[in-house]
């Protein structure tokens, strides 16, 4: 089902695309790693693949070397192998059909706004400024980096209340990787889940498929992602080695 997706993410990490329909582990040491450090192990299909600094390459290729191509297995090695956990996460897609967009909550409204308008930009740098930091570092938002679509949910006297937005998902930009934040004293009322189900015929619209990325320890993510019919297609865990 998630075929064209497994093919294009083994392709970006610098792997044969043909891995994901055969069962082992593959270890890539890639230059991109070596700036932040990080490792990051993916179930993809039936395979599963880490990428790494590429100075912790050949620790991870003997740790590795009879592990089994799963989650649970990755997360034990690295463990014994000294790892500090950074996050754990999960990559979503639709399978088909794009998901039923529901009428908003009485008093609220949709609105399309334009990065590069200092009218729309000054609506959101006021959002960000009565919002918390965690909860904007999770829904990637930040005013020097706004996302190229953008639609949000204003209550009535026109402040914005939800904020979803896409942008083409780095690795695979064929992709549109969508945030979505809801304030706090709105939660509870649907908001986030009807914003995500009306941006994804927008991203098909502009020829980005939706996708919908989310911390595997977030239950509010998870929750409406799966209310609206995003299904796994991988899930990952981070970590950083200790590198002498």
């Amino acid at each position: 089902m998630f075929t064209p997706f497994f093919y294009d993410l083994l392709r970006s990490m610098g792997a044969d695309e043909r891995l994901w329909s055969e069962s082992g582990v593959t270890v890539l040491g890639h230059p991109d790693r070596a700036e932040n450090h990080v490792t990051a192990g993916y179930v993809i299909g039936e395979h599963f693949v880490v990428t790494c600094d590429p100075a912790a390459e050949a620790l991870l290729r003997r740790a590795t070397a009879d592990m089994a191509p799963t989650m649970q297995a990755w997360q034990q090695i690295a463990v014994a192998a000294g790892g500090e956990l950074l996050g754990t996460g999960r990559i979503q897609l639709l399978p088909d059909a794009l998901p039923d967009v529901h009428e908003l909550p009485e008093g609220f409204s949709f609105r399309r706004l334009d990065p590069n308008n200092s009218d729309d930009v000054r609506l959101i740098a006021e959002f960000i400024e009565r919002s918390n930091a965690d909860d904007l570092d999770e829904a990637e938002i930040a005013i020097d980096n706004l996302d190229d679509i953008i639609r949000v949910v204003l209550d009535d006297v026109g402040d914005i209340v939800t904020y979803s937005a896409a942008c083409p998902f780095e690795p695979t930009p064929q992709y549109g990787d969508i945030g979505i934040m809801t304030s706090t004293e709105h939660r509870g009322k649907a908001l986030g889940s009807i914003a995500v189900a009306a941006l994804c015929p927008i991203l098909r619209a502009e020829g980005l498929e939706p996708l919908y990325r989310c911390d595997e320890d977030n239950v509010g993510s998870i929750k409406v992602s799966a209310g609206l019919g995003f299904e796994i297609a991988t899930q990952l865990a981070a970590y950083r080695f200790p590198i002498t």
